[in-house]
């Protein structure tokens, strides 16, 4: 399950880059997830929903990769909150 969650978590970074990226911001300029979406809610890119979704996948990711954690139900999360914001991406 742990590589599942760490492929969405790298999803959920992508998408960020890339919406961060829309802004006109450099998205490589030493951001780490966490600030990624810090700045997007700065800028109101985010409503509370997709804010939501964002830490879902940085923290459930973050357990994964580094503490070794993760079953099922987390996996089930991190997938809905990767499709959710898929959505509002494209949307």
């Amino acid at each position: 399950m742990g590589e599942n969650q760490q492929a969405v978590r790298q999803f959920g970074e992508h998408l960020a880059r890339h919406a961060v990226a829309r802004l006109g911001i450099d998205p490589t300029a030493g951001q780490e997830f966490s600030r990624l979406i810090s700045l997007m809610r700065r800028e109101r890119l985010l409503d509370a929903d997709t804010q939501l979704c964002f830490e879902h996948i940085r923290t459930l990711g973050n357990a994964a990769t580094h503490e070794g954690v993760g079953g099922r139900h987390d996996a089930l999360v991190s997938l809905i909150a990767a499709h959710k914001l898929a959505n509002w991406f494209h949307g």
